[in-house]
């Protein structure tokens, strides 16, 4: 499950960025993918997440594979932070870029 959260992480990213480079792709899309991308890898830190129920999920702690549980929490919210300033910028049609 690791392997496909980041296989999966990695070409949404790398897809996106050659659409923003070569296919006129806006800032914002791009946006909304990478912060997508960075929560799948998230998710592929603890893949035990995908095998239990939701209600084991939600009271017991698990510790990510490689980071911290807070560093864990903290990339998670980060690309929540990024893939919402994209879905507001396109929602208010702000295309600078």
């Amino acid at each position: 499950m690791t392997i496909f959260c980041w296989s999966a992480s990695f070409i949404l990213v790398s897809t996106a960025s050659y659409n923003y480079l070569n296919a006129d792709l806006k800032f914002n899309s791009l946006l909304v993918h990478i912060g997508a991308s960075v929560m799948l890898f998230c998710a592929g830190l603890l893949p035990k997440t995908f095998f239990i129920s939701l209600k084991l999920t939600l009271s017991s702690t698990m510790k990510p594979l490689l980071l911290s549980p807070k560093s864990h929490l903290n990339l998670t919210y980060l690309g929540i932070f990024i893939t919402a300033t994209g879905i507001v910028l396109q929602t208010l049609r702000f295309n600078c870029f």
